[in-house]
């Protein structure tokens, strides 16, 4: 197994403090994820509106687009998703138009402010396998190289042994036999030829947890130059919180079993810059272009662990448990993808509109640094070797049925994140896991199909309604696989995440 394990034992060795492990590039893919926060029209256009404007959603999208408002505007958008019993306030804000009173050049100025809920954490999964190995066989792997003493010792957290093998000896899950000097999975002996031998594993099952959000706060401006060309800026603070929560077991075959639970709290701010700019080049044709800087977070991880075992001891058996210090945490940054988004519109004004938006986002550009800025070193190689540019299309229509009804549809297709040997499946990699937590998912891409509807109540009060269906297709996997044959990689569950949402905007123009 040594053999088959050596690159991951070197991406584990990359790390002195522990501290440091409760990150990888999973976290940072997580945490850069933002998919929500649009009004009821934007949403039942899919979002494609990078090139149309006069909408609260473009001060994020392409902060240019708001030069092409013509009035001033309060807006609020109230939303249900799948996993909420209740009504979220999803955004709102004001935008104001000032004309400067000149016939050309600048025509006038727009500035506003925004509120976005642009992540919603929350849900639930999980699932029943028959791993080929044990999760204390992976263990065992993060503990080679450490003595007994060193795993076996009450400060074993704090003079920079792995937590997970140190959690896994104190509570039972691994061991060390006979002349050995790695420890080995607890649930085996060694037999009369003195070859160490695994019990059989019947059947293992995890349960997932997530919560949170991320929350978005904007300001923007934007000129109309001789209603051609529009462009514009916005600075925006990112409020994070995540919690998450999970539950391991597995059973043997002679009734021995163990469990791994693990809680962690994320909690951050951070803050962007996007700029923008809309170019009409005739009354039906619009092209767009924005550019998103990273958002540079300031992050603290609190996290827990606890661990038991019942192991089979001759005609006797052995109970184990232990847990990981209380109040354990630790400051970070992280550095976000830089996105652009390319669009286009063709409008009517008489019969509606289409719009198109293509987003490329470089996730092999995110960072994740400790307190004083070193480099943590093993994740941001990992994000260098599996991450790149990624795409998300998105396609919108409105058909203006009359003067006050307008019907809206919209479809959005968004690449895996997750590319290179990681995203094939080879999972023992570094910087894929971190910390205690050894359960992961890949992205296998996200579809979104967008419906909506819209109505003029009065010359200046109108509402909007959209419905939005998404499916996160992903594979999941317990721990990073260990000993499959070269060139096969390991096929994990696929996991699906459905989410389903309303959404209700309210708007008053003046």
């Amino acid at each position: 197994m040594k053999n088959k394990v050596s690159g991951l034992l070197s991406a584990l060795c990359l790390f002195g403090a522990i501290p440091a492990l409760s990150q990888s590039q999973l976290d940072a893919l997580r945490y850069s994820r933002t998919d929500g926060g649009a009004t009821a029209r934007t949403l039942s256009m899919a979002g494609a509106f990078g090139a149309l404007g006069g909408d609260l959603s473009v001060m994020a999208l392409n902060p240019g687009a708001l030069g092409v408002y013509g009035s001033s505007e309060w807006v609020m958008t109230m939303g249900k998703a799948s996993s909420h019993s209740k009504l979220n306030v999803d955004n709102f804000g004001y935008v104001g138009t000032s004309p400067t009173g000149s016939q050309t050049g600048v025509l006038s100025w727009t500035t506003g402010f925004a509120y976005q809920r642009v992540k919603d954490f929350r849900r639930q999964y999980s699932y029943s396998l028959s791993p080929g190995q044990s999760i204390s066989d992976y263990i065992a792997v993060r503990g080679e190289g450490y003595d007994l003493e060193d795993l076996d010792d009450p400060n074993a957290y704090d003079n920079g042994v792995d937590w997970l093998p140190a959690l896994g000896y104190q509570a039972g899950l691994i061991d060390y036999f006979g002349q050995e000097a790695d420890p080995r999975s607890a649930f085996g002996d060694v037999n009369l030829e003195g070859r160490y031998v695994p019990y059989n594993l019947s059947h293992a099952s995890l349960q997932v947890e997530e919560q949170g959000k991320t929350e978005r706060y904007l300001l923007g401006a934007a000129i109309n130059i001789d209603d051609r060309l529009y462009a514009g800026f916005s600075l925006a603070i990112l409020d994070l919180d995540y919690s998450y929560s999970s539950t391991y077991d597995e059973k043997f075959t002679n009734d021995d079993d163990l469990f791994l639970d693990n809680s962690l709290i994320t909690k951050g701010t951070g803050f962007g810059l996007s700029v923008g700019f809309v170019g009409r080049p005739t009354d039906y044709l619009r092209l767009g272009v924005a550019y998103r800087s990273p958002v540079w977070y300031t992050m603290t991880d609190y996290f827990y662990a606890a661990a038991g075992s019942s192991v089979t001891i001759g005609e006797d058996f052995r109970l184990g448990k232990a847990q990981s210090p209380d109040g354990a945490f630790f400051e970070y940054s992280f550095r976000s993808p830089p996105q652009w988004l390319f669009s286009a519109a063709a409008i009517c004004s008489q019969y509606g509109l289409i719009s198109l938006d293509y987003e490329v986002t470089d996730y092999g550009d995110m960072g994740l640094f400790e307190r004083h800025g070193e480099t943590i070193l093993a994740a941001n190689r990992g994000i260098k070797a599996n991450m790149g540019r990624t795409g998300t299309v998105r396609i919108g229509g409105e058909w203006k049925v009359s003067q006050h009804l307008a019907l809206r549809a919209g479809w959005s297709y968004s690449e895996p994140a997750v590319q290179g040997m990681l995203g094939s499946g080879f999972t023992d990699m570094e910087g894929v896991v971190a910390g205690t937590i050894p359960h992961f998912t890949i992205d296998k891409g996200t579809r979104r199909y967008s419906v909506g509807i819209g109505y003029r109540l009065t010359t200046n009060l109108y509402a909007d309604a959209a419905w939005l269906w998404a499916s996160h297709k992903e594979k999941a996997y317990p721990f990073p696989q260990l000993d499959y044959e070269p060139g096969q990689p390991i096929g994990g569950t696929t996991l699906v995440t459905h989410r389903r949402q309303l959404a209700f905007t309210v708007g008053y123009k003046f």
